[in-house]
């Protein structure tokens, strides 16, 4: 009886395993994707920045808007790599109950809660909402300048940080387990 649990634990780790491997391999072409992307809006931020200030494309950038991209960017690269992290562990055959994977998801949780206010920094920003075809927000036709708050990574960032006490929960059990056998 013993020897069927035990087998189906490691048929199980196999599983997570191979599903894990799936999901980091996407995340990294994801990423890949998006790195492209940040290299060419960042170089005709910057370019447009430098350039002639005379030019359409030009109107409205600041060096702040520059930064607030490029903030962006480290935060969600920060993402990318702690969620890549979670998912190459496990793909190794590593047991996702870990205090590393405890860490991760709180520092997820931090991530969330930066982006959340970088989010809310780079939609009062006009210059990062149109910018010369590339729309990624709305620009007010009136005065009335309204400011979109996106509570959703704040959501999400709860319930990582509730996730993470699961797994914590979930280390502790994994050693009295090994403490008792």
């Amino acid at each position: 009886m013993l020897d069927e649990a035990e087998q189906e634990t490691k048929d199980s780790l196999k599983r997570i395993g191979r599903v894990c491997k799936s999901i980091s391999l996407i995340v990294k072409i994801v990423f890949g994707v998006l790195c492209v992307y940040w290299v060419f809006t960042t170089a005709f931020m910057v370019f447009a920045l430098v350039g002639d200030k005379t030019s359409e494309h030009a109107y409205g950038l600041s060096v702040l808007g520059v930064v607030l991209h490029l903030a962006y960017i480290v935060v969600i690269v920060a993402l990318f790599m702690v969620i890549n992290g979670i998912f190459s562990d496990a793909a190794k055959g590593d047991s996702p109950f870990t205090l590393s994977q405890v860490k991760r998801l709180r520092l997820i949780s931090a991530l969330l809660v930066v982006y959340c206010v970088l989010d809310f920094a780079i939609t009062s920003n006009n210059t990062l909402l149109n910018y010369d075809g590339l729309n990624t927000g709305f620009v007010s036709t009136n005065d009335n300048m309204i400011f979109p708050l996106n509570i959703s990574p704040l959501i999400a960032s709860a319930v990582v940080f509730a996730f993470s006490f699961v797994f914590q929960y979930g280390v502790l059990l994994q050693e009295f387990s090994d403490d008792t056998v």
